[in-house]
């Protein structure tokens, strides 16, 4: 799709893709639909670290990352939460926006619904925060969906006046450690067909021009900490 709607919409949307709906009883028959990422106009469903920063009008003005992390128990989350926080304060008045989100897919999907959302509402900048237990088939898919909303993003037209668009939104998926994720077959693993398909140093995705530079910065911090050497090694 091109992404075009026909402004009756209270919320923008881009489009990923064509999904085909079974229609009526006949087993042959198939409605196609857009797949959109939908830019949601509520904040109702979040659960934040910033109740009190939404309800002040001085907030608006400020730089705001976007974290999204699950309720897991493994310490590199909170590791890798602290690097954020203090990245955050030293680069100025940056507000950190914790959410609370399930499954590494629905994660990805939300960074990517933030690029999309871009100038709507925290400059498209977000990290999800992923520890050690994701698999390959957690991640595969959900990369390239972030990458079609981060060209999508690029490719939409501006607010406002502004420079040209770049080829892609900036945005990255990594591991802790700052290294692409690699889908291969290496035979180190005790998987049923004898594939190492465990993300072992864990998954960070980010999106935003912001949201890429702290990724950055958080790898190469966590990469120093002793903490985090120890759990991974």
């Amino acid at each position: 799709g091109d992404g075009d709607n026909d402004g009756g919409s209270a919320s923008a949307a881009a489009v990923l893709g064509r999904l085909a709906v079974k229609e009526g009883e006949d087993a042959n028959a198939f409605a196609f639909d857009d797949i959109p990422f939908f830019v949601s106009t509520s904040g109702s469903s979040r659960a934040t670290d910033t109740a009190a920063a939404d309800n002040d009008t001085s907030s608006s003005s400020r730089r705001r990352l976007t974290v999204l992390s699950g309720d897991s128990k493994k310490p590199e989350k909170d590791i890798a939460i602290g690097h954020l926080r203090d990245i955050c304060a030293e680069d100025g008045d940056v507000e950190l926006d914790l959410r609370v989100a399930g499954g590494c897919g629905n994660k990805m999907m939300q960074v990517a619904m933030n690029a999309v959302a871009g100038n709507v509402e925290s400059g498209g900048d977000a990290i999800a925060v992923m520890p050690r237990g994701t698999c390959s088939w957690d991640t595969a898919a959900p990369t390239a969906v972030l990458g079609a909303a981060l060209r999508s993003a690029a490719a939409a037209p501006p607010a406002a006046p502004a420079a040209p668009a770049a080829a892609s939104c900036p945005g990255l998926v990594t591991d802790f450690n700052g290294n692409d994720l690699v889908y291969n077959a290496n035979a180190n693993s005790n998987s049923n067909n004898g594939a190492d398909v465990t993300n072992a140093l864990g998954v960070l995705a980010s999106s935003g021009k912001d949201g890429e530079r702290w990724h950055r910065e958080l790898c190469r911090r966590l990469e120093a900490d002793e903490e985090w050497k120890r759990i991974s090694s």
